[in-house]
């Protein structure tokens, strides 16, 4: 209850104020004594109850004082120096002295932990052992806003933050930091830390954890110190001297290096020193000198799928020649697995067809189901073109088609027309001759493979050679099911006589009567200068008829004739087409027929394959591209068209914009699509090129597995200064997993087990203290004692003494977002009535009425002789 100034605190205690009167008027009533006795009597006895009871409601005298507050934040952090602390309150009493008794004066000292020295308002006495061991993290979020506490809401006040204005820790945003001030200005008083020459003040790591022969990166930071300097920084490595850097610095000027090293193909597991040096010119010994450590892990373990060891062999070489350690697996020799194992970093599909193609063979669905879960964990993938792969590979509707980059159409027999064609090839003696350091026959035969190459896997395909006889070299068969194609094609030779044209197409013909596929093709090809049996030498029957017969029955027919527009049975083969109802081709290049067998087949099947020399082209910059000059590049012979995902990078392109190497992030892990191949079926241009090998090192350690599993993860942050370790044990669903798992840390040969608090479900954190230096692992181990992850780390240089300037940057603008000044050199709060009253309680005062009044009423009492 308020009445003016004066505030009653309980005003229940006014109630008695009414059986005062009562007794009051009872007391009048009873007729004792002298009537001015009795009103005496009574109007002291009804004072004495009256002031006891208000002094039971607590009466307080109310009042505000003019006044203001002014809070000191003093950094004492790592990055200040004894003197800069010293300094910085120096600083403090030249403003604090000329301040009124009225200015409540408070201080905070701000470190990681920042702590509040000086109670606004109490004597000011500083402690002697302002510091004690420097922290190595700045939160002046946190001292700000304790700060800010320190002043009661609507009272007048200001802060003076006295700081090299560099946090490194907490919240480090002016834009975040101002507005919770609540309209304080903050006055700012530059600290600068303590430099004298030129140092290296960090080498930092991109990533702490490599393989041996991978590359690592990061920045060198030199700072200037208060003369110029001119010298070398050198880079070491496991002790050696890998980088030499000129280098050049203004006086205060700071500079970043970046930096690339290869760890050595034989690093052993462990610790691996990557170290700078500032070299003065003129000196033989360097002036400053930093460290960083890097984790150096197992070599990576790449499983290769291939459908034929030629698919994957020179790829293989490649990554071991880079310390890889490359399992190979191929469909020829029966030895795919049935799971991915959880140790294996990398799996690399080459030309390997999918189980779906031919029943038990190829990738099985077990294994790509495997293999996707393995990638969503953080696995990584790469997958290679050939006529084998992707929707030829039937890998459309399997579980690798959702971890692709790429989108797969199914193509499918029931609604995509199975084809079968048989090659009708000349082999007479005029095949035997030369052209382009190869015969005419050499070259047939690879122009057949390459259409065979082009087919489907639900496709068949037949190859008969002819002379005076048919000899069926390839009897009609499923695409899928020949794996010895190749080798059957590729020995056919030339003999000797002609061809008998009759004879050949006759025996195509009857073959595919009992052909399943509805559509039957027939590819001829004849010398135009040598085709004989127009007619049939058994029937007298033309082989035109034979040719109209057939396509009136649904088999058509198309020639190749190699030879002149003028020799003596071009015109007659072009009629031989026209009535097959086939296409004819004619060349005078043998090294031309495959370009022409290939066109007639992607005719008959549309295959997505595509044929032609090109270069690939640069679409985006990658780490996987890095440093490889495309633009001088071999050229490549074929690729697979295929359509990228949405969300998919595409890296390099083949001809318009078909992707040639395409990625995307899969869960956690990475997948890589290359549309063309790694071996001498469309690549053997590249084999011999120096791009070749480091293309397919930087694809592989790119897509390296960074996970070990979905399930269980740990992770060490650093960003408080303090460095704490977080374990999550989530499945994929994110529910919290069943069973106990501990934490432990293992650095220096010790072994510490910690004490995991949780933060969340599925989510613990453990402070952890390791020394600087040096390779720590943090291992989970389940209730067996079984480790089931292992993280390395290491400790990144403190960010507290990096920096050897002061940040005034951040320092005027946070004066500016709160109109503070910059560098202020007095203060001058306004005074103000407090927004929080003094109240002088009255309750003693009243009650020492009622005890005087005592007295009088009892002197009252005993004249008259009443109570």
């Amino acid at each position: 209850m308020r009445l003016g100034p004066l505030v009653l605190g309980d005003v229940r205690w006014l109630w008695l104020l009414v059986p005062v009167f009562i007794l009051a008027a009872i007391d009048l009533w009873r007729g004792w004594g002298a009537r001015g006795q009795r009103w005496r009597g009574m109007i002291v006895r009804a004072l004495v109850l009256s002031t006891l009871a208000v002094a039971l409601a607590d009466p307080r005298w109310e009042r505000r004082r003019q006044g203001a507050y002014v809070i000191f934040v003093v950094d004492r952090s790592a990055s200040i120096s004894d003197a800069g602390v010293a300094d910085a309150m120096s600083r403090v009493e030249a403003l604090r002295g000329p301040l009124g008794q009225d200015v409540r004066v408070g201080l905070v000292v701000a470190d990681g932990s920042p702590t509040v020295a000086v109670m606004p308002g109490e004597p000011w006495r500083v402690p002697e052992a302002l510091r004690g061991e420097r922290s190595e993290a700045t939160d002046l979020s946190a001292a700000l806003d304790m700060a800010r506490a320190l002043v009661p809401s609507g009272d007048s006040g200001q802060i003076v933050l006295l700081s090299d204005g560099r946090p490194t820790a907490g919240e480090r945003r002016v834009s975040v930091i101002a507005p919770r001030l609540q309209g304080l200005p903050v006055h700012t008083v530059t600290i600068a830390p303590e430099r004298k020459d030129a140092a290296i003040t960090a080498v930092l790591v991109d990533n702490a954890n490599v393989r041996p022969g991978a590359t690592t990166s990061g920045t060198i930071e030199v700072d200037g110190g208060i003369a110029p300097f001119k010298g070398e920084v050198l880079l070491r490595v496991d002790g050696k001297v890998v980088k030499s850097q000129r280098v050049e610095l203004e006086a205060g000027e700071s500079k970043k290096l970046p930096f690339e090293a290869s760890v050595p193909l034989g690093t052993p597991e462990g610790e691996l020193a990557v170290e700078a040096e500032l070299v003065p010119d003129g000196a033989a010994d360097p002036q400053a000198h930093a460290a960083a450590a890097v984790a150096v892990g197992q070599k990576p373990k790449v499983l290769l799928l291939a459908a034929e060891p030629k698919d994957g062999e020179l790829l293989a070489s490649a990554l071991r020649a880079e310390a890889m350690e490359i399992e190979v697996r191929t469909l020829e020799a029966r030895n795919f697995p049935k799971e991915i194992e959880k140790e294996t970093d990398l799996v690399i599909i080459a030309n390997a067809p999918a189980a779906a193609v031919s029943g038990q063979r190829g990738l099985s669905e077990e294994l790509l189901t495997s293999l996707a879960k393995w990638v969503d964990a953080g696995g990584g993938l790469v997958v290679l073109g050939g006529p084998r792969a992707f929707d030829l590979g039937g890998y459309a509707g399997t579980p690798i088609e959702r971890v692709l980059p790429i989108r797969l159409d199914p193509v499918d027999p029931l609604t995509e027309p199975a084809a079968t064609i048989i090659a009708v090839l000349d082999q007479s003696g005029s095949m035997g001759a030369h052209a382009g350091g190869k015969t005419k026959m050499e070259l047939a035969d690879e122009a057949v493979f390459a259409s065979v190459q082009m087919l489907r896997p639900f496709d068949y395909v037949g190859l008969t050679t002819v002379t005076t006889e048919a000899s069926w070299d390839v009897k009609v068969q499923p695409v899928a099911d020949a794996l010895d194609l190749e080798k059957k094609i590729l020995s056919i030779r030339s003999e000797g006589g002609g061809i008998y044209v009759y004879t050949g197409i006759e025996a195509a013909f009857t073959a595919l009567k009992d052909a399943p596929t509805p559509l039957k093709h027939v590819l001829l090809f004849s010398d135009c200068a040598d085709s004989e049996e127009k007619v049939s030498y058994r029937n007298s029957r033309s082989a035109l008829d034979l040719a109209s017969e057939q396509r009136a029955a649904g088999v058509t027919l198309s020639v190749i004739g190699i030879g002149e527009e003028t020799d003596p049975d071009t015109a007659w083969l072009k009629q031989l087409a026209e009535a097959g109802g086939g296409k004819f081709y004619l060349t005078n290049d043998a090294t031309k027929l495959r370009a022409l067998f290939v066109e007639e087949t992607e005719r008959i099947v549309d295959s997505s394959v595509q044929e032609g020399d090109f270069r690939p082209q640069v679409a985006t910059q990658n780490p996987m591209t890095a440093g490889i000059d495309y633009a001088n590049a071999p050229m490549l012979n074929a690729y697979q068209r295929l359509t990228p995902r949405k969300t998919s990078e595409t890296v390099l392109l083949a001809p318009g914009t078909d992707p040639l190497l395409v990625t995307w992030r899969y869960g956690l892990g990475h997948v890589v699509v290359w549309s063309s191949d790694a071996g001498g079926r469309w690549a053997k241009n590249w084999i011999a090129w120096e791009g070749f090998n480091k293309q397919w090192t930087q694809i592989a350690r790119y897509s390296l597995r960074t996970k070990a599993g979905g399930t269980t993860a740990v992770e060490v942050d650093f960003s408080g200064g303090e460095p704490i370790a977080r374990l999550v044990r989530r499945d994929p669903s994110g529910m919290t997993l069943d069973g106990r798992a501990r934490l432990r840390l293992k650095s220096g040969g010790s072994i510490q087990e910690l004490s995991l608090k949780s933060r969340e479900p599925g989510l613990y954190e453990a402070k952890i203290d390791v020394p600087p230096s040096g390779v720590h692992a943090l291992e989970v181990v389940d209730d067996d004692d079984k480790v089931i992850h292992t993280e390395r780390f290491v400790v990144p240089p403190p960010e507290e003494r990096r920096h050897r300037t002061a940040d005034t940057a951040w320092l005027q603008d946070l004066s500016s977002r709160t109109a503070g000044t910059v560098d202020v050199q007095a203060l001058n709060p306004a005074l103000a009535p407090s927004s929080t009253p003094e109240h002088l309680r009255l309750w003693p005062f009243v009650a020492l009425a009622a005890a005087l009044l005592i007295p009088l009423d009892a002197a009252l009492r005993r004249m008259a002789r009443v109570v």
